[in-house]
């Protein structure tokens, strides 16, 4: 089988960038995540409901699938990564957490639209938001678990070594990396289409002429700016990743390309790391559960709303 060598810098660059991503993550997922456990009044709210399952999808990956992609990276020789069940942690791990992730999306972006511009009789509902997403993890999870099976259906093993698909590393097209390609396309085509329908359907409605009684309050209004940034940014910050697997799969695969590799899966990781801190940074409530979190008792006193 034949393995790359990953350089020296990279592995330093990556490992640091692996430590401070999971503390930080975890530190501010943990934040929104207590702050829906243990405030019964934000419980009925679809919004919040989202967020936390935003988070509870990116704290696994804080977690789970960058600890995995640390201990490989701090010791790629040792192919440790390699040995089952590590290896199907791993790929399990990652697609469903993403798969969740462009799953919220859109569902945020239709309680924005509520807000605007149905506020009193919401399309999307909490009792809603909990159907669709016990569904929505349920069938991201059939769907790792047939991307854990086409894992290990390899033509030609000499060509494309376990450990690579382990770390979600394509070398060339195959039927793992197929697989990946066409359901990262479908999840990606839908969620961004759904997500940006809704929020140029609200924008054309409080718009309209008809539709000027609608006013929205700086919080409604900050939060959909949020959903938008979070959402903006998540892409953005799994795009190098993305574009590494394209050209690894259909272009000339070397060394370079694959320290290229460890280096765009640190952007994607650190989107579950950033994320929460952009809601803790601009939505009020959680700007004063995380002040709380610090002692800041009397500034966070002065952002009591909810809603």
């Amino acid at each position: 089988m034949m393995y790359y060598d990953q350089y020296p810098a990279v592995t330093w660059i990556a490992v640091a960038a692996y430590i401070v991503t999971i503390i930080s993550g975890l530190f501010g997922n943990a934040v929104i995540l207590r702050a829906h456990f243990t405030d019964p009044a934000i419980q009925t709210k679809a919004y919040h409901y989202l967020v936390a399952h935003g988070a509870l999808t990116d704290i696994i990956m804080c977690c789970v699938f960058t600890p995995l992609l640390l201990i490989y990276r701090a010791n790629e020789h040792a192919h440790i990564i390699e040995l089952s069940p590590l290896c199907e942690l791993c790929v399990f791990s990652s697609t469903v957490c993403v798969s969740v992730q462009y799953v919220v999306f859109p569902l945020l972006s239709i309680n924005r639209e509520d807000v605007a511009s149905r506020p009193l009789n919401p399309w999307l509902t909490k009792g809603q938001c909990k159907t669709i997403m016990i569904g929505a993890w349920s069938a991201c999870a059939v769907v790792s678990l047939m991307q854990i099976g086409i894992l290990h259906l390899t033509a030609e093993p000499d060509l494309s070594p376990k450990l690579y698909r382990c770390i979600l590393v394509s070398r060339r097209f195959d039927a793992f990396s197929g697989a990946f390609l066409v359901y990262s396309f479908l999840l990606y085509c839908t969620s961004i289409f759904l997500t940006v329908r809704c929020y140029l359907q609200m924008y054309r409605r409080i718009s309209m002429e008809e539709s000027l009684h609608t006013v929205l309050t700086l919080d409604d209004t900050g939060r959909t700016k949020t959903c938008v940034i979070v959402a903006v940014v998540y892409t953005v910050f799994w795009t190098p990743f993305v574009l590494v697997q394209f050209y690894g799969i259909f272009g000339r695969y070397t060394e370079v390309v694959f320290n290229l590799h460890a280096l765009s899966s640190i952007f994607g990781v650190m989107a579950s790391a950033v994320s929460p801190y952009l809601y803790c940074t601009r939505d009020p409530y959680y700007k004063r559960r995380l002040a709380e979190k610090f002692g800041y008792a009397h500034a966070a006193s002065r952002n009591n709303e909810i809603e």
